[in-house]
């Protein structure tokens, strides 16, 4: 299949060394994992096609964070791990922080803990949009690795599967190594390695394509790929009604999505998985019309004095001025002018004409804007982690 991602992480990753001769890097790697994950998710030919994600493996939940901030279309997080204690340790993490509450998500969230092995079946994998195994692999056994494919690609059946696992590769870089990165994996495969077991999945798994990722950038001189290295899955029904719009092959796709049929849901053994913890988001839930129309409320009011007339009797606002103050949600100057004639304000000519001797409205309209639920959203700064996860 021809269809190819083009993934730009925002930043160029950079490595150096420490005075002991040691490689580090520029984001961490675990960081630089993140993000490649992310960037994948969000991506724009995925837009509002990604709404249910299980991060298996997620370990202290530290990537549940990337999709909390940085991947607001996602509705339904299921993290999964076979620690129990850990998960129980570190639960906290996925609740919603005091910002939470006061800048709302635009769309609902809600986020299930689960004890569970990615080669287990259970019906809280059900309907799932994407599978996120973040150096996961290199810790199942044998066994486990043999059961893991159908479980994924045949029961869960997701639009996309993201898999990354260390590159032994480059193992070399770091010569205090004795056999593996982490006390626990079982095993490190080279490119060839990780290439071969992708593949012979898509052989076995035929509706689906898979693509190769670097992470972590090394000295070029060593010819030895990244750090890590990255598989992402595509179910090529999916990738078909991206780029096409016939509506059949968009309900064919939607057919091939449905949950398994009663036959095979009988050999579920729920006793596999089981719920530690789950919450759901507060969020916006104003439609998508009242919030263009709340915000440009806010900006009318900041632009009233700017554009009053000589007299003092008009304000006459241009249009475009309030469009370009105005969120993505507003597509067109005619979309955000049909809103404010069917909101009861004039526009003549390009322009919002506001009578300040006869609006009585206006008395009340900056106790109205003053209310959070109206208030401008405010991105949140949060701090890099300084240590770096092997594991």
């Amino acid at each position: 299949m021809s269809f190819k991602l083009d993934i730009n992480l925002d930043f160029i990753p950079t490595y150096y060394y420490t005075e002991e001769n040691q490689i580090k890097f520029d984001p961490a790697l675990y960081v630089q994992r993140y993000c490649f994950v992310a960037k994948v998710l969000g991506h724009k030919l995925f837009k509002n096609e990604i709404k249910k994600v299980v991060d298996f493996g997620c370990a202290e939940m530290k990537f549940f964070n990337t999709i909390r901030y940085n991947l607001p279309e996602i509705e339904h997080v299921v993290e999964i791990d076979i620690d129990e204690e850990l998960l129980r340790r570190n639960m906290f993490v996925v609740e919603p922080l005091m910002v939470d509450y006061y800048s709302l998500r635009p769309k609902p969230l809600k986020v299930e803990v689960y004890k569970g092995s990615i080669a287990s079946k259970s019906q809280c994998l059900q309907q799932t949009d994407a599978v996120v195994a973040i150096e996961l692999i290199e810790h199942l056994t044998e066994d486990h690795l043999k059961r893991m494919p159908s479980v994924v690609f045949e029961f869960m059946k997701p639009k996309i599967a993201i898999f990354t696992t260390p590159n032994r590769e480059a193992n070399v870089l770091f010569p205090d190594l004795q056999t593996f990165r982490h006390p626990d994996h079982k095993f490190e495969w080279t490119r060839e390695e990780f290439e071969n077991w992708a593949n012979d999945v898509c052989r076995t798994y035929p509706s689906y394509s898979v693509m190769f990722y670097q992470i972590g950038a090394v000295p070029p001189e060593l010819d030895v790929g990244g750090v890590s290295q990255a598989a992402v899955f595509l179910l090529k029904d999916f990738v078909n009604s991206l780029e096409s719009t016939v509506d059949d092959v968009a309900e064919k796709f939607k057919a091939s999505c449905q949950t398994e049929s009663p036959e095979k849901k009988e050999k579920i053994n729920e006793d596999d998985f089981e719920l530690i913890f789950s919450v759901d988001y507060t969020y916006d839930k104003r439609s998508d019309s009242q919030k263009i129309i709340d915000d440009c409320k806010f900006h009318i009011n900041q632009n009233i004095k700017k554009y009053t007339n000589y007299d003092g009797s008009l304000s006459i606002i241009p249009l475009n001025v309030l469009f370009e103050l105005l969120s993505p949600l507003c597509g067109s100057t005619e979309q955000l002018k049909e809103l404010l004639v069917k909101e009861g304000y004039k526009v003549e000519e390009e322009h919002v004409i506001i009578d300040l001797i006869e609006d009585e409205s206006l008395e009340s309209l900056n106790d109205e804007l003053l209310n959070d639920e109206f208030s401008p959203n405010y991105e949140v700064e949060r701090t890099e982690e300084e240590e770096e996860n092997w594991d």
